[in-house]
């Protein structure tokens, strides 16, 4: 598209809806079968394009500052050409959250990682509407042979870094995403880039970028589908229509840049343990419990395990109780959440005795008891073997531990009376005097207590 001075027209008629690349039934067709991909569950989806499809200059304008001629999208791009069509299939895909689209690109004579942006207003001329689709960029790979990396014949690090920072930072003053992925790009690791030994810990823009070099760039998915590869290999640039032959000693193919893709970065439960219901342990009001929890995500999320809003770990001594665990796994681009509950049962029966001490001449028993849960805080109740081994009718109480009675057995028949001189109560079986005491979980004991018959 150019104007009548036969330059590129960028501008307003490139965000005309009825220019097309495209073409209704095929863009139709396009975002249907990424839909259709999304839907089956499969992690990474390739989109071969003509044209570069991502953003390099201000809309229908050209940046300043370069250090080399590529600084804006010319009209054979869709940014420069068919704004509109490319920003409906941007929004398509961002929508109906299309994740991992990767547009393979050509055209520009240099090598370059983008990411993707579009207006989700529609406003394809103003530039503060854009933002980021979602897991979601474009490479550009440059033609052999193309005017542009050919200009550039200082090959070193520090050139090429230069020339890539003044890109950047020329974009940067245009309120545009500078060029490469942003160092949280979603799931991205292992980044690596030919004279930059810390290229995974910078993450800056010379490691996404080749400006002087003819290349091409392979993608390798894992076996499971979940990490996608990206590796661009090249050669330096040779003057142009030199026609020089590939040099395999002085001029070697090598790796220029590479790194890799999770394609499920979110944190996700791997491991979540089920809800459970046990017994307490011996002697104890809780029952010690050893749990798993696991999760996936890139970066490696952080999980945190809480009761009743305290943070727990594996074991945990749970108490006598229904206990609901709430896990979160969590890093920069969100959290999962995990929850199980465990039960823990009281089985334990509390424990009843007495302590017997001769007063005056009679023999004083200090009733005793306690429970694993309920301490002491139990009433006790004395009862006649004669009517069962828990006995039976008859009964006196309820006493609190520590309460002193005198007992006695052989009468005609059970009996209590009151008690005097420090004593509740004188309680008189036909059998042994058994102490049943019951704790608040419902477990009973009943103990015989031996007494001398009066």
């Amino acid at each position: 598209m150019k104007t009548a001075a036969n330059a590129d027209d960028t501008g307003a008629r490139a965000a005309n809806p009825n220019r097309t690349i495209f073409g209704a039934t095929q863009l139709a067709w396009l975002e249907q079968i990424l839909l259709d991909a999304q839907n089956a569950g499969l992690p990474w989806k390739f989109v071969a394009v003509s044209a570069p499809i991502d953003q390099l200059g201000p809309i229908g304008g050209a940046l300043s500052g370069t250090l080399t001629a590529v600084n804006a999208d010319g009209g054979k791009s869709f940014m420069g050409g068919y704004r509109a069509e490319r920003n409906v299939l941007f929004k398509f895909i961002a929508d109906n959250r299309i994740l991992n689209v990767v547009f393979l690109a050509t055209d520009d004579h240099q090598n370059r990682v983008n990411e993707l942006l579009y207006s989700p207003t529609g406003q394809t001329e103003d530039q503060s509407s854009y933002a980021r689709v979602p897991h979601c960029f474009a490479i550009v790979d440059g033609p052999l042979g193309a005017t542009g990396p050919e200009t550039i014949t200082d090959h070193t690090f520090a050139n090429l870094k230069a020339i890539a920072d003044s890109l950047a930072n020329a974009q940067l003053a245009a309120s545009l995403d500078p060029v490469g992925l942003d160092a949280n790009y979603p799931g991205l690791f292992d980044v690596t880039r030919e004279g930059d030994p810390d290229a995974d810990t910078l993450r800056q823009p010379i490691d996404f970028y080749s400006p002087d070099t003819f290349n091409y760039t392979t993608f390798d998915i894992s076996s499971d589908g979940k990490t996608m590869t990206v590796s661009s290999f090249g050669i330096n640039s040779t003057a142009q229509n030199s026609f020089a032959e590939f040099d395999p000693i002085n001029n070697p193919a090598r790796q220029l840049l590479g790194f890799k893709i999770d394609a499920f970065p979110e944190p996700a439960f791997t491991a979540c343990p089920g809800s459970s219901t046990v017994g307490n342990d011996p002697g104890q009001c809780s029952a010690l419990g050893s749990f798993v929890v696991s999760a996936s995500g890139r970066p490696t999320p952080t999980i945190t395990c809480a009761l009743n809003g305290v943070a727990i770990t594996s074991p945990f001594a749970f108490p006598v109780g229904a206990n609901a665990v709430t896990c979160t796994a969590s890093n920069v681009l969100g959290t999962a959440a995990c929850a199980f509950t465990v039960t823990v049962n009281d089985t334990e029966a509390p424990v009843a005795s007495v302590s017997q001490k001769i007063i005056a001449g009679d023999v004083v028993s200090t009733l005793l008891g306690n429970d694993n849960c309920d301490g002491v805080n139990l009433a006790i109740y004395v009862k006649d073997s004669a009517e069962g081994s828990c006995g039976g009718t008859f009964v006196a109480g309820p006493y609190a531990p520590y309460t002193k009675v005198k007992l006695s057995s052989g009468g005609p028949r059970p009996s209590v009376k009151p008690g005097s001189d420090g004593l509740a109560a004188r309680i008189r079986t036909v059998g042994i005097p058994v102490l049943v005491v019951t704790d608040s979980s419902g477990n009973t004991s009943c103990t015989n207590v031996q007494i001398p018959k009066d």
